[in-house]
C-alpha cells in the first residue's frame, strides 16, 4: 500500500499549505511565503498570465497573481511541487501542466470557472506521481501495460487505481469537494457535474499524445487554431 502522508519538497510548501489551511489568514499571507521561493513565484505567476484569466497587462506582482489564481490553484502548485523530484519523467510534469491549461482554456464551455479547472487538472495525475515517488520500479512496468492490464494491476497492488488514489489523496489535502468530485466521477459516462465533464473532454484530446511532451504541446497549439 502506498503513503498518503507526502510531505516533503521545499519547506515553502508546507507553510503554504499550513496557511491556506488557517482560516484567520489570508491570501495576502500566501503570497508573502511563495515570495520566498523563485520557483513557485515563477509558476504561479505563469499561470497568472495565461489569457483564460482575462487581463491585458502582465502580471510581474506575486500578491496580484495569488489574488488573482485564488488559493486552489496556489493549493495544487504547492502539492505538484511538494510531490516532483528533479528526476520526475518531464512527461508526467509537462502532462500535468498542459492538462491544467487546457481545462482551463476550455473551462468556460462546461460552465466552470477557469481557477477550478486549472486547479483540477494540475492535480489529475498526483496519484501517477505518487506511484513514481514511493515505487518507482513498478511505476516502470506500469507504464507500459494496456490500459486495462494496469488497472487491475494497480488494484492489486495498491488496493486502487491511481485514479481514485488522486482523489483520496485530494480529499486528505483538504482540496475543494467540487475538485474531488470532478476527478471521481469523470469517467462516469451518466454524470452531469460540469468539472468532470470538462476533465474527460480535456483527457479525450490529450489520450492518443500523453506519452510524448512535444506532442502534447503541439496537440494544444492544434486545438486553439
Amino acid at each position: 500500500m502506498l503513503s498518503y502522508d507526502i510531505r516533503g519538497g521545499a519547506a515553502t510548501v508546507s507553510r503554504v499549505l499550513a496557511v491556506l489551511d488557517d482560516e484567520d489568514l489570508g491570501l495576502a499571507d500566501v503570497a508573502n511565503i511563495v515570495m520566498e521561493d523563485p520557483v513557485m513565484t515563477a509558476k504561479i505567476l505563469s499561470i497568472a498570465n495565461q489569457e483564460w484569466f482575462g487581463l491585458s497587462k502582465h502580471i510581474a506582482n506575486p500578491h496580484i497573481a495569488v489574488s488573482l489564481v485564488g488559493p486552489d490553484v496556489v493549493r495544487s502548485v504547492a502539492m505538484l511541487y511538494m510531490v516532483d523530484n528533479s528526476d520526475c519523467p518531464s512527461r508526467l510534469r509537462m502532462l500535468s501542466k498542459v492538462t491544467g491549461d487546457t481545462a482551463a482554456r476550455d473551462s468556460r464551455l462546461f460552465g466552470v470557472k477557469p481557477a477550478i479547472a486549472q486547479c483540477a487538472g494540475l492535480v489529475l495525475y498526483l496519484g501517477d506521481f505518487m506511484i513514481y515517488q514511493q515505487d518507482r520500479p513498478n511505476y516502470d512496468r506500469l507504464e507500459r501495460m494496456p490500459v486495462l492490464e494496469r488497472t487491475k494491476t494497480e488494484i492489486q497492488l495498491y488496493g486502487a487505481p491511481r485514479d481514485v488514489l488522486t482523489s483520496e489523496l485530494l480529499d486528505k489535502w483538504n482540496f475543494p469537494t467540487d475538485v474531488v468530485r470532478g476527478v471521481r466521477e469523470r469517467f462516469d459516462a451518466d454524470t452531469d457535474f460540469p468539472l468532470a465533464r470538462l476533465l474527460a473532454h480535456t483527457e479525450m484530446l490529450l489520450q492518443e499524445r500523453s506519452f510524448d511532451g512535444q506532442a502534447i504541446k503541439q496537440a494544444i497549439l492544434s486545438s486553439t487554431k
